[in-house]
């Protein structure tokens, strides 16, 4: 055995103190089992290898209240009086209790002892922690700034401002259900007079409850995952990060409600799986461009030209400001080749290989990859261009109990999990029949899945609030 380091032995008390204090301690952690118990913690909790996080919970724990006694019996002939803490009273936390085990990553057993044997003082300063944060997308150019993997520069996006009707426009999150062309899930209580946020928190709220357990809130979600960082328990927090993204995963697919919504109806001449995956991202903190800049346009940003919104170019014109090398977004008109272009589902593929990574979107191996990442808690996207018609981007969501991928009888996945609009809008593609796998077709090239790891700026919740 290797010797204790002298700054060890400097604060542990004597062989026979210490000997003595294990003794005395070994009884108190049984007096400490058996009152957990009485909480409601069950054997098989009680009785985990110390390799796993309550085995380290417990040993902590333990060799906590065992070195406080070895130093009381130290301190009775040197005045030293130092006392064992008072367990932590968890019933008062129930809710943290709760959320950690629907987590699926920990028993209850496991989480109280885990919680008994955190510092006290930085367990009720997380526990009490305040969310906080802002929603983004306020603004036509998003982001400011991109660069691509090699450090090259790339042309800021563009994105339309929010408008009432337009497919080309943003969703305004604000404006009533009645001035949009969405027609989100039914919830009791709202209707057409309520916005779409309102619609989006209230589908969030209902599954929160559904990942959680009744009652759970996002506000206690948040603290939890924040407990569970704050104490270092990384599995902890990746498991309620995961189930806190999927929930709002979902309640935007509800809100968005493809199947039901004008925005996304198909025509005799166009499908609008563009709209549904940019509309998608945006409330998801992703950016999906919806229009972006002509050739032109790009040589010109490229060579130093100040990409601005169309209001900060009309206060520059107001101001008799010089606007030559200034690019606002402009759609062609009789005379003027403008600087934006629709971006279609062809043209979608080329710029996320062209331009994803610079934001945020990272290409990964193939579906099996993609559902992995989805299922991790991370926003991907299918795409593929199409060199007999159209091609098609769809949104892959995390699998849950409901709604799953489709597989074979060896358990191997056959297509993965998708939310689209197109020919036919679905909520969730397990609604099919068979496996749909379009960009397998032979006239579909450059098909790519993507997953978004950039920053996140969404139009109805903070990045924290997205388990983002």
């Amino acid at each position: 055995m290797s010797p204790v380091p002298d700054r060890e032995r400097k604060v542990s008390p004597s062989d026979s103190q210490s000997s003595a204090g294990g003794a005395i301690g070994a009884a108190a952690g049984g007096a400490a089992r058996n009152a957990l118990r009485g909480m409601g913690y069950g054997e098989a909790a009680l009785a985990l290898s110390p390799t796993g996080v309550l085995g380290r919970a417990a040993i902590k724990l333990g060799t906590a209240i065992g070195r406080g006694i070895a130093r009381t019996l130290q301190g009775a002939g040197d005045g030293a009086d130092v006392e064992a803490p008072e367990p932590l009273d968890l019933t008062i936390y129930q809710w943290l209790i709760d959320i950690c085990v629907a987590s699926g990553a920990m028993s209850a057993g496991e989480v109280g002892i885990w919680l008994q044997a955190a510092d006290r003082s930085t367990l009720l300063t997380a526990i009490t922690h305040q969310p906080g944060g802002a929603t983004g997308v306020d603004t036509v150019v998003a982001p400011d700034e991109a660069t691509t993997e090699d450090g090259g520069t790339v042309p800021p996006g563009v994105h339309l401002g929010t408008h009432r009707s337009s497919r080309a426009y943003m969703i305004d999150a604000g404006a009533d259900q009645e001035r949009t062309t969405l027609e989100p899930e039914a919830v009791e209580g709202l209707d057409g007079d309520s916005s779409i946020a309102d619609y989006f928190e209230a589908h969030r709220e209902r599954l929160i409850g559904d990942e959680f357990g009744a009652g759970a809130t996002l506000t206690n979600v948040q603290r939890a995952l924040h407990v569970a960082r704050t104490l270092g328990n990384a599995e902890l927090a990746e498991a309620i990060r995961r189930k806190l993204f999927r929930a709002n995963q979902y309640a935007v697919i509800e809100t968005l409600n493809s199947p039901d919504s004008d925005r996304y109806e198909r025509t005799p001449n166009s499908t609008y799986c563009n709209i549904y995956a940019a509309d998608f991202a945006v409330m998801m903190g992703a950016y999906v461009p919806r229009v972006w800049w002509n050739n032109s346009a790009i040589r010109r940003l490229e060579g130093g030209a100040t990409a601005v919104t169309s209001a900060q170019y009309n206060t520059m014109v107001a101001a008799q400001e010089d606007v030559s090398n200034v690019i606002r977004p402009l759609y062609p008109s009789p005379g003027n080749a403008g600087t934006i272009r629709e971006m279609n589902a062809d043209s979608l593929a080329a710029w996320f290989e062209a331009y994803g990574a610079g934001f945020g979107w990272t290409s990964v191996e193939d579906m099996h990859a993609a559902q992995e990442s989805a299922n991790a808690g991370q926003l991907v996207i299918a795409v593929a261009a199409n060199t007999a018609g159209s091609g098609h981007i769809s949104v892959i969501p995390s699998e849950s109990e409901e709604h799953v991928a489709r597989y074979n009888d060896d358990s191997e996945m056959t297509s993965p999990l998708q939310s689209q609009a197109g020919g036919t809008n679905y909520k969730f593609t397990d609604t099919r029949t068979s496996d749909y796998n379009w960009w397998e077709g032979r006239t579909y090239h450059t098909d790519g899945f993507y997953v978004h790891s950039g920053s996140v700026s969404s139009s109805v919740a903070t990045p924290e609030e997205l388990g983002r």
